[in-house]
């Protein structure tokens, strides 16, 4: 993790709670042999330059099923003001890196958020900072270190 970050948020998913969340419903988890998930959430306390960093994996019952949840990804990430910046960020099995303009802590922001799956887990980065001081590089950079830990 770059300097200057605290963690702010460590922490376990289930299928309710991923459900609860909105992105997806209980039987497209279920339909893809969704296993549960963990998130940690890191985040630099600027207030003239604030940064969030998520990392998450989720585990699935099979390949199948986990290039099945990604390609719902992909669908995401072409929807709801999110744009497709690169279809193949050369992780994994398949990878993409989407951005997305949002408010964070009062500030206009956007988060670029790579994902990509190998064998059955799923995982993903999301950097959320400032327009004008976000690239996808620290995201693309954070992606690749987490996809060499295994």
């Amino acid at each position: 993790m770059p300097s200057g970050f605290a963690l702010t948020l460590d922490r376990s998913w289930t299928t309710d709670e991923l459900v609860d969340q909105g992105t997806y419903s209980s039987s497209e988890l279920q339909g893809w042999g969704y296993l549960g998930g963990y998130e940690r959430e890191f985040e630099r306390d600027n207030e003239s330059d604030p940064v969030k960093i998520s990392s998450d994996a989720g585990a699935y019952a099979t390949s199948q099923g986990v290039a099945r949840a990604f390609q719902r990804n992909v669908t995401l990430c072409q929807n709801d003001g999110w744009d497709l910046i690169d279809a193949n960020v050369g992780l994994g099995s398949e990878s993409m890196l989407c951005a997305r303009d949002v408010s964070f802590r009062g500030y206009e922001a956007r988060v670029h958020f790579v994902i990509w799956y190998r064998g059955r887990v799923k995982n993903s980065i999301a950097v959320t900072a400032l327009l004008g001081k976000s690239t996808p590089d620290l995201a693309l950079r954070l992606a690749r270190r987490q996809a060499a830990n295994y």
